[in-house]
């Protein structure tokens, strides 16, 4: 069966318990729904788990028997238990609404249940050197990834989902597009990237010839765009601007074709330079897009213009980076530096 599987799930043929038994069936339903649906895959695995752990902790209930009070002892054990946050108590609650309103088609109530006090915690940032350090150990295609990230203030999934098309080197244009929110923007292309950009663009054309001459299998493509315009993936404009090396067999999808890099691909190649440069901060690849965000405010852009190029929907998000700020400006001189 193909379902992300919990660790713990190799255990559930060790239990008796009928409704426990059910558990893989209620697993295989929650992920059909939530492709039916258009889901992400960072998505579908966080609820499947999240599903999965909430059906083995009331495993002496049945089916009939989980009512909305039992996700309210659930997150309440997590919290206190658990002892955790109230951001990854937001996401189970989530993931069980979605279990009890898709999947067992049942209504639910207000959830009552015990919440840890957020901390504010600021993202890590670096400097605009160890940014320059890190940039001049990478190559190619790697340095091209993390450039985007950094120049353009873009997420990892974004970046890897770029396709040809989506490249406007004439008008000096990058399209953001969100294919299951229709959430799109445009952002503009730093100048030191638009002869890497073309270089890229024009090595994956000769590629793209050769993949046609010899039983060109395709692209992934979104929902969406596979229900009106299948014939799109095997057009050169959808091509991944960073796709595999050989074709894969992505989830839901069904049959082998080309899809983009994975993020492993790029959190290795971080972690390999943030080793040569002996940077101990705990970077990851979302660092470069706080850095993106943090640096622009610093350079005297507007919040607003800054929220629109990272495309958050509520201020609050971006106002983060400017309580950073604030922070770092109240902390006084130090009077040893003045003797």
């Amino acid at each position: 069966m193909e379902y992300y599987t919990p660790k713990l799930l190799i255990f559930v043929k060790e239990l008796t318990n009928s409704f426990c038994m059910s558990v893989p069936k209620i697993l295989v339903a929650a992920r059909q729904a939530v492709r039916k649906r258009g889901l992400s895959k960072h998505t579908e695995k966080a609820y499947l788990e999240w599903i999965y752990r909430f059906l083995i902790f009331h495993h002496t209930l049945s089916r009939g028997e989980l009512t909305d009070k039992e996700i309210g002892t659930f997150l309440s054990f997590q919290a206190v238990s658990k002892r955790a946050p109230s951001s990854t108590q937001n996401q189970a609650l989530h993931a069980l609404l979605f279990l009890y309103r898709h999947v067992f088609n049942q209504k639910v109530a207000k959830i009552r249940f015990i919440h840890l006090k957020s901390r504010q915690d600021f993202p890590l940032i670096l400097t605009r050197e160890e940014t320059r350090k890190i940039l001049g150990l990478l190559s190619g295609e790697k340095k091209l990834i993390i450039s985007l990230l950094y120049g353009c203030g873009l997420r990892l999934n974004e970046c890897l989902s770029l396709r040809i098309q989506d490249i406007n080197l004439e008008n000096n244009i990058l399209h953001i597009r969100n294919f299951r929110t229709e959430e799109n923007r445009d952002l503009c292309i730093p100048e030191t990237l638009k002869e890497a950009l073309q270089t890229r663009i024009e090595t994956l054309r000769y590629r793209f010839m050769h993949l046609s001459i010899h039983a060109y299998c395709g692209v992934s493509l979104p929902e969406t765009v596979k229900k009106t315009r299948p014939d799109a993936a095997c057009l050169f404009l959808w091509f991944y601007l960073f796709p595999t090396l050989k074709p894969v067999k992505p989830a839901g999808i069904g049959k082998e074709c080309f899809h983009h890099r994975s993020e492993t691909y790029v959190q290795k190649a971080i972690r390999k330079a943030l080793k040569e440069a002996g940077i101990t901060k705990n970077v990851s690849c979302r660092t470069f897009r706080h850095s993106f965000a943090i640096h622009l405010l610093e350079g005297g852009k507007d919040i607003y213009h800054v929220q629109k190029l990272l495309g958050h929907k509520n201020i609050r998000n971006t106002l983060v980076y400017k309580h950073m700020l604030n922070n770092q400006s109240r902390i006084p001189d130090n009077p040893l530096d003045s003797l």
